[in-house]
């Protein structure tokens, strides 16, 4: 079983006075998603494409943003920072997370509310066997056998985004070595942050454990 651990980040900005398409859900009808999307980036001033990580879907793998569109959404996302509407401590990481992906198939996507800092919980699923998930809402509930690692996303009040498999099981030692593919991947991703803050001279401290490690839940660990 091959196993990926795949870091993206949730790029919205739809709120650009088109008109948007009608046709739901937008996974299943990608190449209208897409092309609104990409004309609403246009509109909110993104200075160049951003290629989906899954056709209308949209999460953008973290290390293939351009760096100028990466500046864009970190400049926005703190703006709220240095407009003096929530303090430094209270902003959160990029919104987005982890796509765990199998054989080459993506089986479990973020939720709504995931964030990058949901690395820590992959890091208590995968190296320490503990059930601490948590990647948005809704939320597959873990258990372990002594060779795999079992998602039951069998949630009864509110269905997956896009639809997943009622169960998932996921060898133990391939995703110990998902997540620590991950955290080399976010490691590159945070050195391209620092670019931007250095470029943009953006005064938040460590912005890379601002945006992507800090987790409130377990404030003291890094992946």
């Amino acid at each position: 079983m091959t196993v990926e651990l795949i870091p993206v980040i949730e790029v919205g900005y739809h709120n650009q006075s088109l008109p948007a398409p009608t046709n739901f859900p937008t996974w299943k009808y990608p190449a209208e998603w897409d092309e609104y999307t990409a004309l609403s980036h246009a509109k909110a001033g993104f200075p160049a494409p951003l290629v989906p990580f899954v056709p209308g879907l949209g999460f953008y793998r973290a290390i293939d943003i351009e760096l100028g569109n990466l500046a864009k959404l970190t400049v926005d996302h703190l703006q709220g920072y240095f407009d003096g509407t929530w303090a430094l401590e209270d902003t959160c990481a990029f919104f987005g997370g982890y796509v765990l992906r199998l054989d080459g198939q993506n089986v479990l996507f973020p939720q709504c509310c995931g964030q990058l800092n949901d690395i820590i919980y992959w890091k208590h699923i995968a190296k320490y066997g503990r059930a601490a998930y948590y990647q948005g809402h809704p939320a597959p509930s873990v258990t372990f056998t002594p060779d795999e690692v079992v998602f039951d996303c069998r949630e009864k009040d509110e269905g997956f985004q896009p639809e997943t498999l009622p169960e998932i099981r996921v060898s133990r030692p391939a995703l110990f070595e998902a997540y620590d593919k991950a955290v080399q991947e976010l490691s590159v991703f945070a050195h391209r942050l620092q670019q931007v803050q250095q470029n943009q001279q953006l005064a938040v401290g460590d912005i890379a454990n601002l945006l992507i490690y800090q987790n409130g839940e377990f404030p003291d660990e890094q992946p």
